[in-house]
């Protein structure tokens, strides 16, 4: 086996290990390589995912989440101040609502698809969120982390395979590699981003 660069790559491997060319299988093949990036995007948060949209929000404090929104790591107002606003919960803006109405806002909820902010304001806001790993697709045949780790895609999609043949000793064997692969990437992403930082604490510090 060469080193997999390529979505039509990855399909031939996949073949290759399980000695099946029939129709059935051939046809199913997206669907574990699919079910490959539900896991990853379940499970692996890196620099690579981190994306950055500025964005206004409507008259009613509401901005619409881009499709390939995963998980929020701040919102900031944009210009200057360059303040961060605060999560909270859709309870506690609902408790903040009826008596915050007016000015600038300082918090924020994420309801399904929307990100609302509080006190309500048509603030122009950054947000930086994890986005989902850009799908193999027969337009889109590479991404970053088939570059970066086409072992964890190679695994993970024999993993589904197995499971879907109700073999679930393979699964889970194929899935473990798998998994040890994204901890491998995670350990890398933390060395690469933190390994020489110091520490800073956000908050006066009493000599």
């Amino acid at each position: 086996m060469g080193i997999i660069s390529t979505y039509d790559e990855l399909k031939t491997e996949l073949s290759t290990k399980i000695g099946r060319s029939d129709d059935d299988f051939v046809n199913s093949r997206d669907l574990f390589i699919d079910f490959a990036e539900a896991d990853f995007n379940r499970r692996l948060r890196t620099s690579q995912m981190e994306e950055e949209l500025t964005d206004t929000a409507d008259a009613n404090g509401n901005i619409t989440l881009p499709g390939d929104f995963l998980v929020m790591r701040s919102v900031r107002r944009s210009g200057s101040p360059n303040i961060e606003l605060q999560p909270i919960s859709m309870g506690g803006e609902n408790r903040l609502s009826p008596y915050d109405t007016a000015g600038e806002a300082c918090f924020y909820s994420i309801s399904g698809t929307t990100l609302r902010v509080t006190p309500i304001e048509a603030a122009e806001l950054i947000l930086t969120y994890f986005e989902k790993i850009p799908a193999l697709t027969a337009s889109n045949t590479t991404n970053w982390l088939l570059a970066l780790a086409p072992d964890a895609y190679y695994y993970m999609s024999l993993a589904h395979y197995y499971a879907w043949n109700e073999d679930m000793e393979m699964a889970q064997a194929h899935k473990g590699y798998a998994l040890e692969v994204l901890k491998e990437l995670r350990i890398l992403d933390s060395h690469a981003g933190y390994h020489n930082a110091g520490i800073v604490l956000d908050m006066p510090v009493v000599p």
